[in-house]
Formats: C-alpha cells, sequence, structure tokens
C-alpha cells in the first residue's frame, strides 16, 4: 500500500502506478523517447478527468523503457498536483522528486528526466537546481518544446514578462500539434492573466478558442477577464461554456458574481427610474401647466 497524502490527486496517481506492469529494460531508445513525449502530450490535456493521466501513464508504460516510466509517473504527479497560477500542491512535487531519483539512479543525463527535473524545481522555487538543469537543457537541446517550455515556467515563476514573452515567441514554431499549441497557449493565456495584462491573455485565448473550444477552463479564465473589465455580459457567456463543459467550484463563484453584479445593477437602475417618476409627480403641476 503507497502511503497516504493529504492532496486527494497524489494518492489516486500513486494507485494508478500501482495497477501498471512497469517495463523490464533501462534502456532508452529513439523509439521510447517518441512514445515519452507523445505521453507528455497525453498528460497536458489533462483538465480534471483522472482517464487522461491513466492514459499518460499507460504511454509512458509503453516507452518499453523503466527509466523513462519513472519520469513519465513524475509528471503526471507534476500535472495533476497543479492548483492555480503557477502554485503546484506540495503533495505532488514532492512525489514526483522520489520518483525522478529512481530514475536518476538508471539514466542520470537523460534529457527527459532533465526536462521533468526543471518543471518540478522551478515549481517548488529551488533556485539553485534550477540554474544548473536550465543552463544544462540549454546546451543539450537548444530547440526542444518542452526545455522551452521549462524556460516560459521559469521567467513566469520570477515574474519577467518581457523574457516569457521572448521565450513564448521562440517556442510557438516549435508547437506543431494542436495539442503541443493548446498546451503553451494555455499557460502563456494564464500567466498573462496572472501579470494583469489582460488584453494579451484574451488575445492568446481567442486564438486558443479556435483550437480547443471544449476547454472549460479557457472560458473560465477569459470569463474572470471580462468580468475585470466590467464587461459582465461578455463575462456571462464565457461563464456559461465553462459551465456546460463541466461543472466546477470556481466557474460557479464566478456565476455567483456575475448574476449578483446584474441583480445589484438592475436593482439600482430601478431606483433611478422610480427617483424619476417621484420628482415627476412632485412638480407634474409645474412640468404639466
Amino acid at each position: 500500500m503507497p502511503p497516504e497524502y493529504s492532496h486527494p490527486f497524489t494518492n489516486l496517481i500513486e494507485d494508478m502506478i500501482c495497477q501498471i506492469e512497469l517495463p523490464q529494460q533501462t534502456l532508452i531508445t529513439a523509439e521510447g523517447q517518441k512514445i515519452f513525449k507523445r505521453g507528455m502530450d497525453k498528460a497536458n490535456e489533462y483538465r480534471g478527468d483522472p482517464d487522461i493521466l491513466w492514459e499518460a501513464l499507460n504511454f509512458f508504460q509503453q516507452s518499453n523503457s523503466l527509466s523513462l516510466f519513472y519520469i513519465g509517473a513524475a509528471y503526471v504527479h507534476f500535472v495533476g498536483s497543479y492548483e492555480e497560477n503557477i502554485t503546484y500542491h506540495r503533495d505532488g512535487l514532492q512525489v514526483a522528486q522520489l520518483w525522478l531519483e529512481r530514475a536518476r539512479e538508471l539514466t542520470p543525463e537523460a534529457k527527459e528526466l532533465l526536462i521533468v527535473q526543471a518543471y518540478v524545481d522551478i515549481h517548488s522555487q529551488d533556485d539553485t537546481a534550477v540554474h544548473s538543469h536550465l543552463t544544462h537543457l540549454r546546451r543539450i537541446a537548444p530547440h526542444d518544446f518542452y526545455a522551452l517550455t521549462a524556460y516560459l515556467d521559469y521567467y513566469a515563476v520570477k515574474q519577467d514578462l518581457e523574457r516569457m514573452t521572448a521565450t513564448y515567441k521562440e517556442t510557438l514554431p516549435l508547437a506543431k500539434t494542436i495539442t503541443r499549441r493548446a498546451y503553451l497557449q494555455n499557460r502563456v493565456g494564464r500567466y498573462y492573466l496572472m501579470f494583469r495584462k489582460f488584453d494579451k491573455s484574451l488575445e492568446v485565448y481567442r486564438d486558443l478558442a479556435k483550437l480547443t473550444p471544449a476547454d472549460p477552463w479557457m472560458w473560465h479564465n477569459m470569463s474572470v477577464i471580462y468580468m475585470t473589465k466590467k464587461k459582465l455580459m461578455a463575462a456571462w457567456r464565457c461563464n456559461k461554456k465553462a459551465l456546460q463543459i463541466m461543472d466546477f467550484e470556481n466557474a460557479q463563484i464566478i456565476r455567483a458574481k456575475i448574476h449578483g453584479t446584474l441583480i445589484r445593477g438592475a436593482i439600482g437602475y430601478g431606483l433611478v427610474v422610480v427617483f424619476w417618476l417621484v420628482l415627476l409627480w412632485q412638480y407634474r403641476g409645474v412640468i404639466f401647466k
């Protein structure tokens, strides 16, 4: 029995891993690396449905490398531990580190290990380790999509908007599939929102809506932006789409805020109308003389 953690998804992912037959060989092949990247792509489709994480784990198992499976298990924990903005639950990050340590004993120089380790270290805010891993990645994988998105995360965590934007522009041409483009734009849209660059965030999300119209979190984030910009009907439409796709607490909170604002506005408008009617009644003799 795996240990119990406070984060429910950490326990769920560990239970999933226990159900998978581990690969027997350590060797990492070129074919195994391709399958591993497909597993990363699948994990990045995760929007709250644990079946997506299960499918990702099966891709990592099919890489036929014990080391790649360990790295993939760490990545699934990383993805599953996401909370909001740049925040990840500590349980998921800690367990991801344990799986990476197992992989490091087998293949310490694997590119995949360095990429996932960079993600985990960045969001654990382990600056000493991050600099080492990112420098190494720049040297061995300067044009790797996932290596560059690790840099993107790093600049977002460091609140370096200029370098984050530059990295986004560098990475976008490498996002050659819908899944990777959606993954990249989801992160960038979210980070622009975090930086309160609402127009830039909306620009990214509108482009993303053409690729992944069934992403509830995208519509939710757009509703948040429109609420902030006081465009209530646009916020209401986006919120409605989000809740039609998936009923979740964050969207319900925004719906309540939209309804509350609309009701207060209607009451305020009604009071103004009543005020003028009373005024007209009081001065009817003067006005209609």
